[in-house]
C-alpha cells in the first residue's frame, strides 16, 4: 500500500498525490513500526528502488535519482541518531539496524536452517528432491518438533526451499513468473499514457520485488497473503501490458513528453 502511494506520487506529481503519500504513508509506516517486522522495511526499500530503476531514462528520472542523494543522507543521519535513542520516533531506525546486525536467536536459527537447505540442495542440485519432502537436518539449534512436527516441510527461506524441491531445473520454472511479472510491468509502463496506469505498472514492479524479499526472508511461498498479492499484481501487469501502446522509453508523460 505504501509503494502504491509512492508510485502514484512519482507519476502524477500533483499536490494531492503528495499529500496522500505523506498523510496515509505516515499511518502505514506507523502500522509497520507497531507490527515490528523489519522485513517490511526491507521490502518497502527494495520495492522503491525497483520502481526508480524501472523508470525510463528521462529528465523526471534524473530528478528522482538526484533527490535520492539528500534523502539518503537524511536517512543515514536518522539511523545514526536512532541507534542511541529509545524514543518511539526512532523505532524504524532501530528496526533497520536490527535487520543489518541480525544478532538474535531467530537469526541464529535461520542460519542453521539455511545451512541444512544448502546440504539438501547438494544432494540433487539438478532436479531436487521433489515436492512433499522434508529438508535434510544435519544441524539443529532448537528442537521445535513437539509444537511444530512438520517444520522441515516449511522452511523460512522459500528461495532455498524451492531449490531443494526442484533443483536448478525446477527452480527455473518456479521462479520464471517473477521474471515475466517484472518484464510486463516495466514494458507496459513505457507505453501507457495515464499517470494512474503508469503508477499501477510501477506498483506491479514493486510488488514482485516485495514478494521476492518475503520469499527470501520469511516463508513467502507458504504465506497466502504474499502469494495472493503477487498473483493479483501479476494479473494487473498482464492487463496493463496488453493495453499499453508502443514501447518507446522516454516518450510518455512520465518522461516529460507527449503521451503516446
Amino acid at each position: 500500500a505504501l509503494l502504491i502511494l509512492l508510485a502514484h506520487a512519482l507519476e502524477a506529481r500533483t499536490r494531492r498525490s503528495l499529500v496522500r503519500l505523506v498523510t496515509l504513508g505516515a499511518l502505514l509506516v506507523a502500522a509497520m513500526v507497531m507490527n515490528n517486522r523489519r522485513l517490511a522495511f526491507v521490502g518497502a526499500g527494495a520495492g522503491a528502488l525497483a520502481m526508480v530503476a524501472a523508470l525510463p531514462p528521462s529528465p523526471a528520472r534524473t530528478r528522482v535519482v538526484r533527490s535520492l542523494v539528500p534523502v539518503g543522507v537524511l536517512l543515514a543521519g536518522y539511523i545514526a541518531v536512532g541507534q542511541a535513542s529509545s524514543s518511539p520516533l526512532f523505532a524504524p531506525a532501530r528496526l533497520a539496524l536490527s535487520a543489518l546486525s541480525q544478532e538474535d536467536t531467530s537469526a541464529d536459527s535461520r542460519v542453521v536452517e539455511n545451512d541444512n537447505l544448502i546440504v539438501t540442495f547438494r544432494e540433487n542440485p539438478l532436479f531436487g528432491s521433489g515436492l512433499g519432502f522434508e529438508y535434510i537436518e544435519v544441524q539443529k539449534l532448537y528442537d521445535i518438533s513437539e509444537i511444530f512436527a512438520y517444520y522441515r516441510y516449511i522452511p523460512h527461506n522459500s528461495v532455498l526451499w524451492l531449490l531443494t524441491l526442484g533443483g536448478v531445473f525446477g527452480f527455473f520454472f518456479l521462479w520464471a513468473p517473477y521474471v515475466v511479472h517484472v518484464f510486463m510491468a516495466a514494458r507496459a509502463h513505457a507505453g501507457l499514457a495515464s499517470p494512474t496506469e503508469r503508477a499501477g505498472a510501477l506498483a506491479c514492479v514493486a510488488a514482485a520485488v516485495v514478494a521476492i524479499v518475503n520469499d527470501w526472508g520469511d516463508q513467502g511461498r507458504s504465506n497466502y497473503i504474499n502469494v495472493v498479492a503477487a498473483a493479483a499484481t501479476f494479473a494487473l501487469a498482464a492487463k496493463l501490458y496488453a493495453v499499453s501502446g508502443p514501447r518507446t522509453p522516454g516518450t510518455g508523460a512520465a518522461a516529460g513528453g507527449s503521451p503516446p
